[in-house]
Parts: structure tokens; C-alpha cells; sequence
């Protein structure tokens, strides 16, 4: 099991022998986390009771009452980061919902997991993390390339075993936080039991209900905290504090500093999302007294941003994580029940106005989805989103989180995981759910076109990719088998062409590999076919495959978009009618480095 270079004593002064004495050391940046500014709290800084657990009291401790273990880990005021006794507090209140035997079957589904996401228990290229959990606000709380590596991991496995979370993006700080202290089984254990916990909450997992939340931050703060919010209106206007409010989770997992972020967390799993809540009205509290106490912030704020500003002010914060926790403790009568009733009230007005929008064109700078205020500029007049269309929206986030696993399995000798993930969800749909399998390689088969029809003409559809000598990469999608190049037409002649209009190219951009440039049929997405073609012109934008003993082309019309001769050494790549494309290499004829083909379905010829 994997862990941190903290030195961990059991009871007896001896190294724990269930953990290895926190072997973490290879996924924490030892050298950054040293170079943190002491943020932590000291004992007798704070006026409320403080104590440290020690390991060997834990155990007992956490069989108390929920309101008595709650008030234990507030009192917690000495727990610096390097403490091990952490370890075993998360480790106890982890058992404590779970159970030893639920922890080792969440111990097993992930390693089981690991065989069907990636097609290794051990994988080492990882493709882009699914978009239920992707956000812009990637903190990595001072985790090695190889910790980092271990929350894209845990991440994906969680999304594969868990569709129903549809968006969620507190989910990558938080496993980021969890692997300082968790080894990767139980780091994803405790983000499972967290999800699956209604009483309490601990956090949102779809877009609705993160609108739903923001909008409960920003009521309560106009409750609690009416003076700055006001003055913040006046300052920028109520656009950008909604926009402030918009990334309310992040002010906590991402813009304070870690000590400050560790300590929220321990009180967070033992109180739930009420906790965050409590936290953001406390900071922004702070936020205000330094404006008040500084009247040139006015001016910082409107020539930097409140955003920028803001962020700038989390990432100094004056005042010690328990400071912020016993602020946060202090407003009086935010009970559950008023966070509820305010929720449930927002959801009710979201639903009946329309409010939720998921075009991607309107989200915020952030990238998490969240609408923009220029997204509804007039709120009285915002279309309605059908029930309906909330339900197909939602439909697709989980299928586009599903899709993703089968192409992790597929190893290409120059296509990166992210680059196959890019093509993989340009497919149809009935397609995305088969596991593809390497068919035909230059490298390992040989360079006959023999062999190429042999090995691929089985399988319906295919993909076959070009990597060329000056490293240009590129290819195709075939919707239809190979094989249909024998068949014969009405008037028994062979068919010089076939396939339909699922076919369609792609192409690595040189500029930026991580974006793959996809040109589709030209009439994939007419509705009505254009009366003003002549049918030569129909018939040039038909032209989907060829193949015949001395060649093979993709695309037709006026060119060819690619094509390769009988050695499938040499082809040349122009623009042709059927795609509207560009040529896909520089020079238009291009020398083959490989050749690569996955078949998807196996026909029964």
C-alpha cells in the first residue's frame, strides 16, 4: 500500500505495521510541501478548548455520539499536517460508515476496476479524466507526477463504477487531499461512502444541483453577511458576485492554503456539505473586514477583478484554519433545516424559469459548467428548459463518462490515450460500448495490402490510423466492412464504392496534438438533401470507401482524402468532395512510418 514520508508511531512508539509507516513519500512533493507558509494553529491561539488526540485514543473516541465526535474534531486546534494521528482519524471515520468488511469490498471493486478501465492493473498512460469530474480548478496540493497520476486514476475508476454522478468536480481536490493520507484503495473507499451518504450531504453530483447550491451561498451570505455583499454590488456589479459565488467550493479546495484546506476537511467529513457552507460565510466575512479596514481594495478590486482579488486574498489569509472553523460556527440559526428550505425554494424557481442552461457556450471562465451572467441578461424573459431536455442533458453527461472506458484498453504505438478518447466519442453512439481491438499493424504484419484486407475485412466497423514519416498522424473511421469491396451491384458489376455517411476523417492537429480535427460527411447534418445538386455533384459526396488489389481510398470526389497504394507504403492525402477536408498532410503525398486498423464488431462470414 502506498503512503506519505510522515513517520508514523503506533500506540508503543513502534511503526504501524497496517500502513508500512506512511510510505507516501513517492506521491508527495516533499520539497513543496516544506516551502508551505506556517499556516497552522498553535495551541493557545484559539479561545475555545483545544486538544490533540493521540493515536491509541482514537478507536474510543470515535464511538461516541455523532454531535460528541463532531465537537472532538473541532477541538482538534493542534493537529498540524505532519501528525500521523490524522491518518488514523480519516482511517476511523471512514470505518466508522463503512465497516471493515464494506472497506476491503471497496479495496476489491478497485483493483477489479482497474483491469476494466484500462485493460492492466497497473496502467501507465491514463486518458483525460471523464467530464463528470474534470474541472479547471486541477489544485494539486503538492502531489508528485506519480500522485497525480493516482487521483486521475482513483477518479476514473470512481466515474466507471458510478454513472449516476453525473458532475462533480469537488471530486479531484478532495481525492487530491485524501491521497496525503490514504493509500489509493481507501481514497477511493471513502469518496464512494461520501457520494452514497444523503444524511449528511457532502456534496452536489449533477449540474442542476451545483446551480441549486451556489445560488444557497450566495442567500445565505446576503443573510449573514448583507454589508460586504452589498458593497461588493456596488463595487462590480451583482454579475460578477454571482460569478464569485459560482466557484463558492473552490475558495476552500482550491484558492486557501493546504493547512487551511486539511484542517476544513477533517471537520468536513465528519459534518458534511454544512460545514463548506459555514466556511465560505466565515471567509468572506474575513474578505470584508480587510476591505473595511483598507478602503484602497475598492480600487485594487475594481482594476484587478473581485475575482482576482479574492483569489489573492485566500491564497494570504491572515487568519489560522481554526479561526475560519470557529467564525464559521458562530452564525447563529444556519441549521439544516434552513439550508433546505432555502434549497429546495432555488431548485423549485430553477426548474420553473429555466435558469440551468448546458449549452457549452455559455459557461463561465471557469470551464465547470456553471452559466455566466451573459447568459441570461434578462432574467423575466429566460426560456424554460423542458423536464425533458434536463433528462437527455443528463442522459448524455453519464453516457459520455461510460463511453470513455472500452478505448482505454486499446494500445497504439502513436496515438496517445487522450488523442483515441478524441476519436472514440465522434462514433456512434451503438459503437462506443464495444471494446476495439488492434487488427492490423505495418509494424507487426507486414506491409501487404493482402494481409490488410485478410485481417480487417472481418470486422464492421473500423478505424484505421496513418502515422506518415514526417510524423503527420491521421485516418478514418469506416462504418462498413472491408469485405463489401467484393460485392457486386444490380448490374453485377463490383461496387467501386461503399460505406455510408457515419464514415469520417480525423486528424492530429501538429500545432496542438491533444486536439484531434474531425471532418464528418458533408450532409451529416442536413436535414433536407439540396435540390440544387446536380447528381454527378450528389454522387461525388457519396463516395465513402474503395478498395480494390493495387489500392485503398477513403473519400472521393475531385481527389481523394486518403489514399495508399498496394504496399501501403506510399499514399497521398487532397481534398475531396464526400468530406470537404483539407489535404491531411503537407505536400498532399506522404511516406507511410505505420499503419494501424482496430476492428470494433467481428461478422460472422
Amino acid at each position: 500500500m502506498e503512503g506519505v514520508h510522515f513517520p508514523v508511531r503506533g500506540a508503543h512508539g513502534r511503526s504501524d505495521p497496517c500502513h508500512g509507516g506512511y510510505q507516501f513519500q513517492s506521491v508527495v512533493d516533499q520539497t513543496l510541501l516544506a516551502a508551505l507558509p506556517d499556516h497552522g494553529d498553535h495551541v493557545g491561539e484559539n479561545d475555545g478548548e483545544t486538544s490533540t488526540l493521540e493515536t491509541s485514543q482514537i478507536p474510543s473516541c470515535l464511538t461516541k455520539s455523532q454531535k460528541s465526535i463532531k465537537m472532538l474534531i473541532r477541538s482538534q486546534h493542534g493537529l498540524s499536517l505532519q501528525r500521523e494521528e490524522r491518518h488514523h482519524l480519516w482511517m476511523g471515520l471512514y470505518h466508522k460508515r463503512e465497516g471493515s468488511e464494506s472497506r476491503a469490498i471497496h479495496a476489491d471493486v478497485f483493483r477489479d476496476s482497474l483491469q476494466s478501465c484500462f485493460g492492466s492493473k497497473e496502467p501507465h498512460d491514463l486518458p483525460p479524466l471523464p467530464s463528470a469530474v474534470k474541472s479547471s480548478h486541477g489544485n494539486t496540493f503538492c502531489l508528485t507526477a506519480k500522485g497525480q497520476t493516482s487521483v486521475t486514476k482513483i477518479l476514473i475508476v470512481f466515474v466507471f463504477n458510478n454513472p449516476d454522478v453525473r458532475y462533480c468536480p469537488i471530486l479531484h481536490p478532495l481525492a487530491a487531499v485524501f491521497r496525503h493520507f490514504l493509500s489509493e484503495e481507501d481514497t477511493y473507499g471513502f469518496l464512494t461512502s461520501l457520494c452514497s451518504s444523503r444524511h449528511p450531504k457532502y456534496f452536489s453530483q449533477t449540474k442542476q444541483q451545483h446551480e441549486v447550491d451556489w445560488q444557497t451561498v450566495k442567500e445565505l451570505n446576503n443573510k449573514y453577511n448583507r454589508p460586504i455583499c452589498s458593497e461588493l454590488i456596488s463595487v462590480v456589479g451583482e454579475d460578477n458576485v454571482d460569478d464569485l459565488f459560482k466557484s463558492w467550493m473552490f475558495w476552500i479546495l482550491d484558492y486557501l492554503p493546504f493547512p487551511h484546506v486539511v484542517r476544513i476537511v477533517d471537520c468536513f467529513l465528519a459534518e458534511g456539505q454544512k460545514l463548506l457552507f459555514r466556511c465560505c460565510l466565515s471567509i468572506l466575512r474575513q474578505f470584508g473586514k480587510v476591505i473595511r479596514a483598507n478602503p484602497s481594495k475598492r480600487q485594487v478590486i475594481q482594476k484587478e477583478g473581485l475575482n482576482s482579488t479574492f483569489i489573492r486574498f485566500c491564497r494570504e489569509i491572515p487568519v489560522s484554519p481554526s479561526a475560519i472553523l470557529e467564525r464559521g460556527f458562530r452564525f447563529r440559526g444556519l441549521s439544516t433545516a434552513l439550508i433546505q428550505k432555502s434549497s429546495l425554494q432555488i431548485e423549485i424557481n430553477i426548474k420553473a424559469k429555466g435558469l440551468l442552461n448546458h449549452s457549452s457556450k455559455t459557461q463561465n471562465d471557469s470551464g465547470d459548467g456553471f452559466p455566466t451572467s451573459q447568459a441570461f441578461p434578462d432574467k423575466s424573459s429566460s426560456s424554460i428548459i423542458s423536464p425533458r431536455k434536463q433528462e437527455v442533458d443528463a442522459q448524455e453527461t453519464a453516457k459520455d463518462n461510460f463511453q470513455m472506458f472500452p478505448i482505454n484498453n486499446l494500445k497504439s504505438e502513436f496515438l496517445t490515450p487522450g488523442q483515441l478518447s478524441s476519436i472514440w466519442q465522434c462514433i456512434p453512439d451503438r459503437m462506443t460500448t464495444i471494446d476495439p481491438k488492434l487488427v492490423y499493424s505495418t509494424n507487426e504484419h507486414g506491409t501487404s495490402l493482402t494481409t490488410f484486407f485478410k485481417n480487417c475485412e472481418k470486422y464492421e466497423p473500423t478505424i484505421i490510423a496513418i502515422k506518415t514519416t514526417k510524423r503527420e498522424v491521421f485516418g478514418a473511421y469506416c462504418s462498413t466492412s472491408w469485405a463489401e469491396r467484393k460485392y457486386k451491384d444490380d448490374r453485377g458489376l463490383r461496387q467501386a464504392y461503399f460505406g455510408t455517411g457515419e464514415t469520417f476523417l480525423f486528424q492530429i492537429d501538429l500545432r496542438d496534438p491533444s486536439e484531434c480535427i474531425i471532418y464528418p460527411w458533408v450532409r451529416k447534418n442536413t436535414q433536407n438533401e439540396d435540390v440544387t445538386l446536380t447528381k454527378a455533384e450528389k454522387h461525388a459526396q457519396e463516395l465513402f470507401m474503395s478498395g480494390q488489389t493495387d489500392m485503398i481510398s477513403i473519400g472521393g470526389g475531385n481527389g481523394c482524402a486518403i489514399f495508399l497504394d498496394s504496399s501501403l507504403r506510399f499514399g497521398r492525402s487532397e481534398h475531396c468532395e464526400t468530406f470537404n477536408n483539407p489535404p491531411l498532410c503537407q505536400g498532399k503525398d506522404f511516406e507511410v512510418s505505420v499503419v494501424e486498423v482496430y476492428g470494433l464488431n467481428l461478422l460472422d462470414l
